[in-house]
């Protein structure tokens, strides 16, 4: 028959300061570890705990929301992203092994895809990295491959397309390229289909 074995977690003495951590050179590598996972679900907490008292302030006290940024050196925009998602993310539909701006990035898709997505990446230990591929392979699969609220994206998007736009070499190509347009405005502005457009 297996017994199973805790192990406890090595202690290790730490001397921290506001802005650092100090190890002794004797600390093992299991003590480092369990450290180092302390730290991470630490921070993990920390970015939830500000982000729902941004969104508190955000819901309660708007008109001072910037004054508040300014006070904690904080960029308003970010602090507003963060408060969107602590709004996105009710405290219990969070997964405590998932990071702060892995919930960030996944609250750029529709909300009826953000949990089935949050759950795989539970399970499979996303990074922000592995978040943004699958994103963009979603958005990809949805025909939406930018985030709708996001009008720093918009902005950047449009100048894309006004220097697509002036550097097409002939009226001919813009003509074509109006074409598609008002066939997408016609439809919605629906995804143009490549097939179609040829």
């Amino acid at each position: 028959m297996n017994a199973l074995v805790v192990i406890e977690p090595e202690v290790v003495a730490v001397s921290e300061s506001a802005i650092g951590l100090n190890l002794p050179d004797d600390t093992t590598f299991e003590a480092w570890c369990h450290l180092g996972h302390s730290l991470a679900s630490n921070q993990r907490r920390s970015h939830w705990l500000i982000a729902d008292w941004a969104k508190f302030g955000r819901d309660h006290f708007q008109h001072k929301f910037p004054f508040m940024a300014e006070q904690l050196s904080i960029d308003v925009r970010k602090l507003g992203e963060m408060a969107k998602t602590a709004a996105n993310y009710p405290e219990g539909i969070r997964a405590d092994n998932v990071s702060f701006e892995v919930h960030q990035k996944l609250g750029s898709i529709e909300p009826e895809a953000r949990l089935p997505m949050l759950k795989q990446a539970s399970l499979e230990r996303w990074t922000t990295k592995v978040a943004s591929h699958h994103i963009i392979e979603h958005k990809k699969a949805q025909g939406a491959l930018w985030d709708e609220d996001s009008e720093e994206q918009a902005e950047r998007l449009a100048t894309e397309l006004w220097r697509m736009w002036n550097r097409l070499p002939t009226p001919r190509w813009r003509s074509y390229a109006y074409d598609l347009i008002q066939a997408s405005a016609e439809s919605g502005f629906g995804v143009i289909n490549e097939g179609e457009a040829a």
